[in-house]
């Protein structure tokens, strides 16, 4: 299957993504959509819109893909004219992209396919891929959730349905910060939790450093003293003033009313 791909995303992406994946299964399941296509911002790059405008609705949601990511496709293609065809293959399904090009750019027609092994192979990596309809088959597609980053979520200790790897993704966690939260012994986590630590930005050195200092706060303790702006710098000078032994709760209100 294929490797994990690594993407720039666009501002605001996440939510296109989920809008317009909702947009093109809708109302009967239309597999269609319409793509524009320029250079991207190195040369072995291109700039990929992907856009869905039935029923009233207009997203979107623009990515930066690798030349060699596209089967079919060649710089030479994008620098000449006329007719085009090609594909984008994921673990999830491929994108089969029509239309033509012209003055460095462009644009035309996608359709949809799944892969019909993808919920398979995810049932044999512990999901509940049996669940797994067609909205969260082109979402997985779009958000790169491959079965490389579902087999990483697996080996860091960390239970997730099909689904809950989409949320996974949406939030930005990373097998590297799941595999550094389980390194700072917090393994067996929920989804929710995962994605609250890194929706505040609990980082996992914080996690070490509060641990040397004697701290051994559970997740949504963290949270809280994130929410407060408690950093690891702040606990080693309550440590210092001799406040030692301290509640989460008492630290963040300490941080509040400008203790420092």
């Amino acid at each position: 299957m294929t490797q994990t791909k690594a993407r720039l995303w666009s501002v605001g992406v996440v939510a296109s993504v989920l809008l317009a994946t909702a947009a093109i299964v809708a109302l009967g399941q239309v597999w269609r959509g319409e793509w524009e296509l320029r250079p991207g911002r190195s040369a072995d790059a291109v700039r990929l819109e992907l856009r869905q405008l039935q029923f009233g609705r207009g997203m979107s949601t623009t990515l930066d893909v690798q030349m060699s990511e596209l089967r079919g496709f060649s710089p030479g293609i994008l620098s000449g004219s006329g007719p085009a065809k090609f594909e984008y293959i994921h673990d999830a399904g491929r994108l089969i992209f029509e239309g033509a090009f012209r003055s460095g750019a462009g644009s035309g027609t996608f359709t949809f396919e799944p892969d019909p092994d993808f919920p398979r192979e995810l049932e044999r990596l512990g999901y509940d891929a049996p669940s797994l309809d067609r909205r969260r088959h082109l979402s997985m597609v779009f958000l790169d959730v491959n079965l490389d980053f579902a087999r990483a979520v697996r080996d860091a200790g960390f239970h997730a349905s099909a689904q809950e790897l989409i949320e996974l993704r949406v939030h930005g966690v990373t097998p590297e910060y799941m595999k550094a939260l389980q390194d700072a012994g917090y393994s067996g986590l929920r989804v929710e939790e995962i994605t609250r630590l890194r929706i505040h930005g609990v980082q996992p050195d914080f996690i070490q450093e509060a641990r040397r200092l004697g701290h051994n706060f559970t997740p949504p303790e963290l949270v809280e003293l994130r929410i407060h702006g408690v950093n690891a710098a702040y606990l080693q000078r309550l440590q210092d003033a001799g406040m030692r032994n301290l509640t989460a709760s008492e630290i963040a209100r300490l941080r509040i009313h400008g203790v420092d």
